[in-house]
Parts: structure tokens; sequence; C-alpha cells
């Protein structure tokens, strides 16, 4: 059941899950963003049905790029490798089976079950961006966040999973937030629905601005406009020791995918300074 909550000069919307995120937006949607590229080429119907079944056009490169950083924290851990699966249905297509006529043609990347017990990581990302920040821009920081989430999976670590929408109206001291709960400690691990949530433009662009267009009819206070407000940094009221990840404002470059994921497993005490 998701929460909605207003303080003062604040403004809070909780999903607990990706369906009822969905179903927020399906309920406020526009579709004003249809088609553009710029919100990542999608119509609003295609954003809500990526949000809840994933994205997997990318996935590929996003585990290659997780399966690089195991040799760094395989002295401390016992890491098994990412293993695709062949099957008749998958995510993506063998070009050499298939033009070789084997049935099992298709590559898929099973769910990962993650442990419900022992330490629980939790990791919010925000997914506010400034309107000039480019959708790939967008994709190669949301890779490196998926990337990191199978990691702790591998590593044996249950993580929760989130994502923030936070902006403050231009001009004023009015703040609206949504957050939402992509995976629970208990969840398993859907690479391609994560990959959606961190690396595609439509999930701020599309889905969240939808929500955001909820928040503004129950409160006209917090009616962004146009402009869609300024990008602001998640609001810190998740467990403590969560890691939260900064908003992409104009003019922010993202630093090298490898060295940012090397600063986050640093940063969760996962890999020693070298």
């Amino acid at each position: 059941m998701n929460e909605f909550q207003v303080t003062d000069n604040v403004m809070k919307s909780v999903y607990y899950s990706v369906n009822e995120w969905a179903e927020a937006a399906k309920k406020h949607g526009t579709a004003e963003n249809d088609g553009d590229e710029w919100a990542g080429g999608l119509a609003q119907a295609e954003a809500l049905s990526m949000a809840v079944n994933g994205w997997d056009e990318h996935l590929t490169e996003t585990i290659e790029l997780a399966e690089s950083m195991v040799d760094k924290v395989e002295k401390d851990h016992d890491v098994p490798s990412f293993t695709p699966v062949w099957d008749v249905t998958g995510a993506e297509v063998d070009v050499a089976r298939y033009l070789s006529g084997v049935p099992e043609n298709m590559i898929d990347f099973p769910a990962i079950t993650t442990p419900k017990v022992g330490r629980v990581i939790t990791l919010c990302a925000s997914i506010s961006y400034s309107s000039s920040v480019d959708p790939d821009v967008i994709k190669r920081r949301g890779q490196v966040l998926v990337a990191l989430a199978l990691l702790l999976s591998r590593l044996g670590y249950a993580s929760e999973l989130w994502v923030a929408m936070t902006a403050r109206r231009r001009g004023t001291d009015y703040v609206a937030e949504s957050k939402v709960q992509i995976k629970s400690a208990n969840d398993a691990l859907d690479p391609a629905r994560i990959m959606f949530a961190y690396a595609h433009p439509a999930a701020l662009r599309m889905v969240m601005f939808d929500c955001q267009d909820g928040q503004a009819k129950a409160d006209r206070r917090f009616d962004m406009g146009i402009s869609r407000g300024s990008p602001m940094p998640p609001i810190r009221d998740l467990p403590e020791g969560t890691i939260y990840m900064p908003e992409l404002r104009s003019k922010t470059n993202v630093p090298d995918a490898p060295a940012q994921l090397r600063g986050y497993l640093r940063e969760l005490g996962l890999l020693q300074e070298s």
C-alpha cells in the first residue's frame, strides 16, 4: 500500500512495489511525452509495461561491467560468475545459434534469489535529472547502479533497492518527493526491472512525472509547473546506513563507470583502498 504525507512544506509519496508505482502513473498520466526521445522514445503504455516487466536492451553490457569487478573483490568474498542460460525463449537472441538452426538460440539471465538473512544493504538512487541531461548519460549512470546490485547479490548480501524523484518548486521552499521500492530484501533480483528504474529516462520523464501530476492534483502548492521543479537530493528517511546516490544536475559529468562502481564498493566497505 502506498503512503502519502504532507508535512509543512514537504510532500512525500511512497510506493512499496513497482506495480503500485505503475498504477499511480497510469491514473494520473497525460501521455505528454509520448514518443519523445528526451523521455526515451516510448509511448505511455510502453513505459508503464516496461516499468513492471523490465528493460533488457543493454543488460548484457551491464552484466559485463559487474563481471569486470569480480576480481577486485573475490579476494575477500566467494563470488560465482554470471552464467547466462540458453533456451527457446529469453531476453536476447544468440545470432550464431539462430543462424545455425539451434532451437535454444535465446539467452536469458534468470532472476537471482537473494539471501533472507544477514546484512541488508539499502540503496536509494535519485532519478531526478535536469532537463539538459542526455538520455545516454542517464543510461550509463544507471548501468553502474544495476551492476552494483548484481555484485551485492553475488557477494551474498540481501539488498533493498529504491529510486527517488525529489524536486523543489522554483522560487519557493515547497519540495515534493516520490520514492519507489523496486526490490525488497526478500525479493528475487530482476536485473531487467532494475535497469528500467535506474537507467531508462522514461522512469523519470514519463512514469515519475505522471506521479508528480497526481501530487499536484492533491495539493496545488506542490505543482511544479512545466519546468518540473529543481532536482534535489533524496530525503534521507530510509534506515540508517542507506547509501544515497545524488541527483544529476545540468553540466554534471558522470565519471568513468568502473571508477563509480569502485567508489560505491569502497563506501560499503566491500573494497579496500588501493
